[in-house]
C-alpha cells in the first residue's frame, strides 16, 4: 500500500474534491456492502484504515484492521463499545445492542470529512463529543457547504441517522 492511507492523504489535501470524494465513497461502499453480505461489522472505519494502493490514486481503497470487527448472527446482537472516538455511532455510545449498521454512520463521517475538511462531530473533550455525537447534534454550514451537490448532502444526511433503522445501507447509499 505505497499510498499511505486517507488520512495522511486528507492532511496533505485538506480535503477531496466532490468528484474524487464520490470515487472514494463507492469504493468504500461497495468494501461495506461485501463485508455486511458476508455478515461482518468492522466497527472501526476511519481514514486511517482505509488504504491507498498507489500514491498517484487518491479513490481505490483497500479496508485494514479487522480488530474489532464481528461476524453478526443477527440483528443488534453486537455489545461491546469499540470504535475510534469521532467516528463511532450513536447506538455504540448509548450502549444499545448494535450490528452492522454502525458501519454506515462512520462512512457517513468519513464522507463528510473528506468533502469538508473537517468531521461534523467537533467538541474540545471527548465527553462533549460523545454527547455531540449521541444526540445527533450536526450540521451543513452553508459557507463550507454551497458548492458541494444535492446528492452529496442527501447521501450524508440519510447516513448520518441517529436510529439505525432509518439509516441507508451500504446497497441503498449506492
Amino acid at each position: 500500500m505505497s499510498g499511505g492511507n486517507v488520512f495522511d492523504r486528507l492532511s496533505k489535501k485538506t480535503k477531496y474534491t466532490e468528484k474524487n470524494a464520490n470515487e472514494l465513497t463507492k469504493s468504500l461502499l461497495k468494501a461495506v456492502k461485501c463485508m455486511h453480505d458476508a455478515g461482518i461489522a468492522h466497527r472501526d472505519l476511519k481514514p486511517q484504515n482505509l488504504l491507498l494502493p498507489l500514491d498517484d490514486d487518491d479513490s481505490h481503497i483497500r479496508v485494514a484492521d479487522f480488530g474489532f470487527a464481528r461476524r453478526v448472527h443477527a440483528p443488534n446482537c453486537l455489545t461491546s463499545r469499540c470504535g475510534s472516538p469521532t467516528f463511532v455511532a450513536p447506538e455504540i455510545l448509548k450502549n444499545i445492542p448494535h450490528d452492522q449498521r454502525v458501519d454506515l454512520w462512520s462512512v457517513g463521517v468519513v464522507i463528510y470529512l473528506l468533502l469538508i475538511g473537517y468531521p461534523p462531530f467537533v467538541k474540545k473533550t471527548q465527553a462533549e463529543l460523545f454527547t455531540q455525537i449521541r444526540s445527533c447534534d450536526w450540521k451543513f454550514y452553508e459557507e463550507d457547504w454551497e458548492n458541494i451537490s444535492p446528492d452529496a448532502r442527501e447521501l450524508i444526511e440519510n447516513i448520518l441517522v441517529s436510529d439505525p433503522e432509518q439509516r441507508w445501507t451500504a446497497s441503498e447509499s449506492l
